[in-house]
């Protein structure tokens, strides 16, 4: 009865996950960052922090997804700031500590009230001065855990006293830039990177035993630094990197048969450290460190295609990634295309034919400007990209 159960709920997802679809909203009007905190609140998203080319940020930026519009709201107190943590709680969030523009760990935590549209202090986390650390909130109460330098520490904010207590701590190896999902009031961490290698395992947290119990791992490549979310009952997880490549697959973990289930791929660039929030059971994706280097401040939408006036067409994008030699180009059709690329003085230099939506090809080149195109999506795409 359980494997008829568990098939017929399968069934049932892979219908619902051949209809989600990642459309493009509007670009943050601000400056591009990578390791954000994002959040919702009602009926809107929010990204805050970030770092960029040696700058650390504490702006915030409201999003409205019924306009598609962006709007400044009040800066998080303190240093500008990247790899901090958040949680939200009866409508308000709770947000601090991260690593600062001058090297320094930080202890200071907020919590922001959207109706005022304002930030209040709030006592200091007692743990290590960590970053890339994961925050969730169940049962009214916040908790942070993991991040680095790599602890297995577990500490628990209650807003109601405005105190912090240390749990038991994380009984699997210490992690950072992990991700983390709340469904129906139950925490989950996944991924992340350990010692010396990223994970894929996935980590249910019990309130009630203040316990951790491993469940089914990522099916496929073990990352760092991606996103998740809670989308329809299920957690989401996508985006992230293992070191050497970048992360497009998408996957959706379905508590009720431990079960992960595959999603569209991400069709935005590829991207590590960014910062997601839901919204009316839809999911967004902004920001982050791409393949180049590039910092990001686009937004990604994950939502059901009948809800859609129409299905917005992704256009293949090609990266060159300098320090590992390869070329990614994402995007594609999921059907056979042929890639070509050419020297400035237009002699083709490599063609490859292409089968999926994303290909990661080791390839050498010389200094110098190349193009492109892309044939069998539809039309010919053309484009350049520089090899430094």
């Amino acid at each position: 009865m359980k494997k008829i159960l568990i098939a017929i709920l399968l069934s049932s997802f892979n219908g619902y996950g051949q209809q989600l679809v990642w459309t493009q909203k509007a670009d943050i009007p601000s400056s591009t960052r990578h390791s954000p905190i994002g959040f919702s609140i009602n009926q809107y998203g929010y990204i805050a922090t970030g770092f960029n080319n040696g700058t650390c940020y504490n702006d915030m930026w409201k999003y409205d997804p019924s306009t598609n519009v962006w709007s400044q709201v009040a800066s998080l107190p303190g240093s500008g700031r990247y790899g901090a943590s958040v949680f939200v709680i009866n409508s308000k969030a709770y947000a601090g500590i991260g690593w600062s523009s001058s090297n320094q760990g930080l202890s200071d935590f907020y919590e922001y009230d959207p109706i005022a549209n304002q930030w209040s202090a709030r006592a200091n986390f007692i743990g290590p001065q960590i970053y890339t650390a994961i925050g969730f909130a169940v049962g009214g109460l916040g908790y942070i855990t993991s991040g680095y330098p790599l602890n297995s520490s577990v500490f628990e904010y209650n807003p109601i006293n405005n105190v912090w207590f240390s749990k038991s701590g994380f009984p699997g190896n210490p992690r950072q830039s992990a991700t983390s999902f709340v469904v129906n009031d139950t925490a989950y961490m996944v991924s992340g990177y350990l010692t010396s290698s990223p994970s894929n395992e996935l980590w249910r947290y019990n309130q009630l035993s203040d316990t951790w119990t491993m469940m089914q791992s990522l099916p496929n490549n073990p990352r760092y630094g991606a996103v998740g979310f809670e989308l329809s009952g299920l957690g989401v997880i996508t985006t992230g990197g293992n070191g050497t490549y970048y992360f497009t697959d998408g996957y959706a973990y379905s508590p009720p048969i431990n079960q992960w289930l595959n999603i569209p791929q991400f069709t935005g660039a590829i991207r590590r450290h960014s910062a997601s929030f839901t919204i009316n059971n839809k999911g967004y994706v902004s920001c982050g460190i791409s393949a180049t280097g590039s910092t990001l401040n686009d937004l990604w939408e994950l939502s059901d295609v009948t809800a859609l006036p129409e299905a917005a067409s992704t256009q293949p994008k090609v990266y060159y990634n300098q320090s590992y030699s390869t070329l990614t180009v994402t995007g594609l059709a999921n059907k056979k295309s042929t890639l070509k690329i050419f020297s400035l003085s237009g002699q083709m230099v490599y063609s490859q034919q292409c089968y999926s939506d994303m290909e990661q090809i080791p390839l050498k080149l010389n200094k110098g400007i190349y193009s492109y195109n892309i044939e069998g999506i539809g039309k010919m795409m053309n484009g350049k990209f520089e090899k430094l």
